[in-house]
């Protein structure tokens, strides 16, 4: 998908040598809210960990047989990955987070001696019966070291 997006955008270019993809996100509404964010600690997640989670844009949902069969194109499709609980993993959660608070998150390093991913997710946090239901905003970015 990087190398697509590249030469897409910047078809006069060379070859890259680095590629990061990274997200702000923000709570608009008021803390404590009901899902916070949480953030694992990239150190603690091992390069062999993530299950690929593919993407389809589908006009309607397929049916059961359909959604569990093979899926013609997978191995080139635009994957996340879904991570099972490893006692290992370090995770940081902001369940106060005020509106000029934001959080810089790297989802992916092509340079693979960093820390190259960092697994998020939001989560019930049962703690605040009165908790405010979150409302957040995302933005994606994608940077290319020439």
């Amino acid at each position: 998908m990087a190398r697509a997006i590249h030469a897409d955008a910047f078809p006069q270019a060379g070859p890259y040598r680095r590629f990061i993809a990274s997200s702000l996100w923000r709570a608009f509404s008021p803390p404590p809210q009901d899902c916070p964010l949480a953030l694992s600690d990239g150190r603690t997640v091992g390069l062999d960990e993530g299950i690929p989670n593919a993407l389809f844009i589908v006009d309607e949902i397929p049916d059961r047989e359909t959604m569990l069969g093979e899926m013609p194109g997978e191995d080139d499709a635009i994957t996340a990955a879904i991570f099972h609980f490893n006692p290992a993993h370090r995770w940081w959660y902001f369940s106060n987070m005020q509106r000029d608070e934001v959080l810089l998150l790297k989802f992916h390093d092509s340079d693979r001696s960093k820390a190259c991913r960092v697994p998020h997710t939001a989560f019930r946090d049962p703690s605040f019966p009165d908790a405010l239901p979150r409302e957040s905003i995302e933005f994606r970015t994608f940077a290319y070291f020439l």
